[in-house]
């Protein structure tokens, strides 16, 4: 799927932002095998954050974090502005607009975690099961360009200095962490075919039927669902009682956290064989860091 964010009035300025789904395998027929055809990862206890139904995977300390990525937004917008321009001064209302930037964290593609379905039955009953996230992280909304303007300045080895960037998504083509996500899809894959997943999957089917729901159907590859179906085209008020059913069922029998273990435990065992390539991934996300740090103290902002 691919998301672009672009300014409302045109599209001058536009950044692809490429989900790269942890279903993509999944979807795809990767497995050469079958359930339970992977042998079973070290045993590993993974952390669930229930304010925000986030899981904390192994994998993610070598991206970028939220507040980390929202740090090069904010730097990204004043060298996107000053490009644009051609000045050094930013005007007030861009800075103000980095400066909000840096107090938002930018969770956009990892707040909340559905990766096994919908969990955490407090938060989708107060949040929702779609939370929207509404933090303005887009580049010289304010600031007139062309597209040839605009273009331009996105292409400068400035702008790409200061790309954020983490496993789920990229910007303007950045595949500096694509390995990494390439693994996370993988300890996914996994995971989905194991005979834990299948178990999960009955049993999550059989508390769904007593509230008169049904499991969604298997993707193409095989692989179970752990989810309520929610495919019949239903009003938005009857996905939200499906989604908290689910989540229900979820967190009573442990779904989540039982697959976010096993996850966790493939995602531990890569990094234990790649330290040094994903040591060098680290380095290029704290390489961008320090000079979206050094630019914002450039212009005050920190």
């Amino acid at each position: 799927m691919i998301r672009t964010l672009s300014k409302s009035r045109s599209t001058r300025y536009t950044v692809a932002v490429v989900m790269i789904t942890a279903m993509t395998c999944l979807l795809t027929s990767c497995n050469t095998g079958g359930v339970g055809s992977y042998p079973l990862p070290p045993p590993t206890t993974v952390n669930l954050n229930w304010e925000q139904a986030s899981i904390d995977f192994p994998l993610e300390r070598f991206e970028m974090s939220p507040s980390e990525m929202a740090t090069m937004w904010a730097a990204r917008n004043i060298a996107y502005v000053r490009c644009v321009t051609g000045k050094d001064e930013v005007p007030a209302i861009e800075m103000e607009r980095s400066a909000n930037m840096l107090k938002t964290l930018f969770t956009r593609f990892d707040v909340p975690d559905w990766v096994f379905g919908w969990w955490d039955t407090d938060f989708i009953r107060t949040q929702g099961e779609e939370p929207v996230d509404d933090g303005d992280f887009m580049p010289g909304t304010e600031t007139p360009a062309s597209d040839e303007q605009a273009m331009a300045c996105v292409a400068t080895q400035e702008l790409k200095d200061l790309t954020p960037g983490g496993m789920t998504f990229m910007v303007e083509a950045d595949t500096a962490f694509s390995d990494l996500d390439a693994a996370r899809v993988d300890s996914i894959k996994k995971t989905y075919f194991s005979t834990l997943a299948e178990s999960l999957a009955k049993q999550m089917g059989n508390c769904l039927a007593e509230s008169g729901y049904q499991i969604a159907p298997r993707d193409r590859d095989g692989t179970p669902a752990v989810f309520a179906d929610d495919s019949l085209g239903v009003s938005p008020e009857e996905k939200l009682r499906i989604a908290l059913v689910s989540a229900e069922c979820n967190d009573r029998l442990g779904v989540t956290q039982q697959l976010a273990n096993m996850m966790a435990g493939y995602q531990e065992q890569y990094i234990a064989e790649h330290e040094a390539e994903l040591l060098a991934i680290r380095a290029e996300a704290d390489r961008r860091l320090a000079r979206a740090h050094e630019l914002l103290h450039e212009v005050g902002l920190e």
